[in-house]
């Protein structure tokens, strides 16, 4: 899939976006463990959710500052019964809850483009598996993408891995280690 196919897939779709048919969440904001068709897990890393909750709160607190504007500028609502202070800040606090889940999905999605997200050998075995109960040409995309995006192990810097490899893998794997897992 293409970058903005797995966007929308994972972010308006809210479907895995290995697959593009299992679903992401359980209720509102839980996400499910693994994709109940492919069984791609989602929360792989500790911290994943940080960017998500960031994003969805530079959302509400933009929402809450343009509103506040438009109260300040027009006059309307500084003089109510409600105080503007608490109507600003609940229109935050919804807005802030509505975006949680949509930027959940996305980061979901980026990350699975990124890499960030790890197509381990049970997901592409159940993506062959399913490919051959149904061989359409989606199918198959699907497993070349998985087979792409699956993590191998990375080589731990040696002279070997220095001479096989060049510097720049060893500077790479030294600046930015691999997060710790769950």
């Amino acid at each position: 899939m293409t970058f903005l196919r797995i966007l929308f897939v994972s972010t308006i779709l809210t479907r895995c976006p290995c697959c593009g048919k299992g679903r992401l969440f359980r209720g509102w904001f839980a996400f499910l463990p693994a994709c109940p068709r492919c069984g791609l897990v989602y929360e792989q890393w500790v911290g994943d959710w940080t960017t998500p909750t960031w994003i969805a709160h530079s959302i509400g607190f933009l929402g809450a500052l343009a509103i506040f504007i438009w109260m300040f500028v027009t006059g309307t609502g500084m003089n109510g019964p409600i105080p503007p202070e608490f109507s600003v800040a609940l229109i935050a606090g919804l807005l802030s809850l509505l975006a949680l889940r949509p930027s959940k999905a996305l980061w979901l999605g980026f990350m699975y483009w990124a890499g960030g997200v790890e197509v381990s050998a049970r997901t592409r075995a159940r993506l062959h598996w399913s490919a051959a109960a149904d061989p359409r040409p989606d199918s198959r995309r699907m497993i070349h993408e998985a087979e792409s995006r699956a993590r191998r192990p990375a080589p731990r810097a040696s002279p070997v891995y220095i001479r096989g490899g060049g510097l720049y893998p060893f500077v790479r794997d030294l600046l930015f280690p691999r997060p710790r897992r769950r």
